[in-house]
Formats: structure tokens, sequence, C-alpha cells
């Protein structure tokens, strides 16, 4: 029978690892799947309770469980390829340590694996919750669609790879994962992106909405990195330079990316104004990740963003 691995970089969150920890021992035990699931944490020197949290919960705890302890805080990305690194099992699914499953989504997960031939990813929807855990309606993705199967090849990875960049609750085969992450000289903040895109390159996606994953949203101010003076574009588009794509493909995944996100450069506008938000935008059109034809395709994207926002807001004063 085929395994997973639950894979949780964690640093600095004990109270939320805790009970992230006995809610998926929970589920665990519900499904009886002591032999098939297993959970791995990866504690990335944290200076808050995390790693008494860890070892208390692995003395009392009934199912397979196995946690790292890094010396050095070794860095977001770094921490997740750790966590990969590590695992043995068949499947791995990433999961943040403030955001949650549900036993239905598991279920699911485990259902497909075990039927779904040459399956390489599971990508679910994803529902905000305040730290607290009350729902943000307004925050979500995907919520309320139909579960969908898509076939290797590039439309699969042009319409799924971009929602790589949430991390929580994606499963991959983990074969040759990591290899060709590191033969293609990745390296970026959004790893999960290329992890996307090179397995709906190589097989079977699935695409689960229907049991959101919920995912703590503190704030930016509470969050452990910036969006820099791009938004983070250049840190995706470098999952698209490293693809197996051709130049045409590559742009085509980069204007996708602008076009489903525009928040990552709306952001600037808010915190310096249009001069800010078209710095971003120069930036992001010309950035050292993005294609010659993605540069000319954005700044015509851009363009056209500018006159229906210049439009609107004529019309909207008169």
């Amino acid at each position: 029978m085929k395994t997973l691995t639950i894979l949780i970089p964690t640093y600095n969150r004990c109270n939320d690892l805790k009970y992230n920890l006995n809610l998926i021992r929970d589920i665990i035990v519900k499904g009886s799947w002591l032999s098939r699931i297993q959970i791995l944490v990866s504690n990335n020197s944290s200076t808050d309770n995390t790693q008494k949290c860890i070892d208390e919960f692995s003395l009392r705890s009934n199912i397979n469980f196995v946690s790292y302890t890094q010396q050095t805080n070794i860095g977001l990305e770094k921490n997740a390829l750790f966590c990969l690194e590590k695992a043995t099992s068949d499947f791995v699914m990433y999961l943040g340590d403030d955001d949650f499953l549900s036993f239905e989504y598991v279920r699911e997960c485990i259902k497909d694996i075990d039927n779904v031939g040459d399956l390489k990813c599971i990508i679910p929807s994803w529902q905000g919750i305040t730290p607290t855990k009350e729902v943000i309606a307004e925050k979500q993705r995907d919520v309320g669609e139909k579960k969908r199967l898509f076939r290797k090849g590039f439309n699969n990875c042009y319409i799924n790879a971009q929602r790589g960049h949430q991390l929580s609750g994606l499963v991959f085969f983990r074969e040759g994962l990591l290899k060709s992450y590191f033969d293609r000289n990745v390296s970026n903040i959004y790893p999960f992106i290329y992890f996307v895109g090179y397995s709906c390159l190589k097989g079977i996606t699935i695409h689960n909405p229907e049991y959101p994953i919920l995912i703590t949203q503190p704030g930016q101010a509470k969050k452990d990195w910036a969006y820099g003076e791009d938004g983070l574009i250049s840190e995706i588009f470098d999952n698209y330079k490293k693809m197996n794509l051709n130049v045409i493909q590559r742009s085509l995944l980069e204007v996708r990316q602008i076009a489903v996100s525009p928040w990552r450069y709306g952001y600037y506008r808010e915190v310096g104004g249009n001069r800010g938000m078209f710095t971003a935008m120069k930036k992001i059109a010309f950035g050292k990740n993005t294609s010659s034809i993605g540069s000319i395709l954005i700044s015509l994207w851009f363009v056209f963003v500018t006159i229906r926002y210049g439009v609107r807001k004529v019309v909207g004063t008169r």
C-alpha cells in the first residue's frame, strides 16, 4: 500500500503546531491510517517553546511521527526542502504549522493515491481564517468549485502551476521531485510552484476544492517575510524559468501569473501610491527572471490595466 508523509516546516508557532499535531493525529486514528501516514516536522531553530511542544507530542503519540531540529535558522526554502529530503514515503503533503486539514480532505487524498494511476499532484482549495480560527469570507481560493482531473502536459501546468504559491495541502509523488529541483538550480521562496509545475508536466494532477484547507491569515506584520519591491514575482518567475518549457510556454505562465494575482502589484498603490505601483510594475516587467517575450506581454498588460483604472476612476467621479 502506498504511503504519505505530512511535511511540516515550523518556526516559532508552538501553540499552533501543538493544536495541528493533535488534529492530524486524530485524523490518522479516525481513518485507521497509522501504517500509511507519517508526520514529519522540522523545527527551524525556533526561539519559543516549539521544541518542547514537539518533544511532548512525540512522547505521548501513538502514530508514526519523526522530528528534526535545525541548529540555526536555515530559512523557509531550505527548511521545506529539508523536509522533502528526509521523507521516504511514496507521496508527501506539505502543511503550514498554522494551517489545518480536514478528515475529509485527507480521506480523498488517500482514495486518489490508491485509485488514480500516474498521479503526480493533488491541489486543494483554501479558506482564510484569523489566528483565532474565525473564517475570513473574502480570503479564499477555488472554494465551491468542482473536482477535476488534468492529464499531463503544458495545459495542466498552465492552469495549475500558480496554485503552488500556497503550500498547505499540496500532495506530490515524491520520486524525482527534489532531484529535479536541484538539477535545474531552482532557488526561491516558492519551491512549491516548481513542484506543482514539474508534477503537472510529468503526470496526472487532481484539483480537489471540495474540502478547503484552513489557512491562517496573521497579517503581513506577523509574517516571516516581506513582498520586496515586486510582490515576489521574480521569485515566482524563477520557477517558470527553470521548468522544461519553451519560451512561449514560459511567457504564457508569466502573463497568467500577473492576471490571476493583481494584488501582487496593486499592493504597491496602497503603500506608495501610483508611483509606487508603477515602479513595481517596471521591476516585474523587466526583472531578471522575466522572459523577453514575457516582458513585452506584461508591459502591454500593465498598459491595459492602467487605462482601465483611469477610465473607471473618471467614470466613478462623474
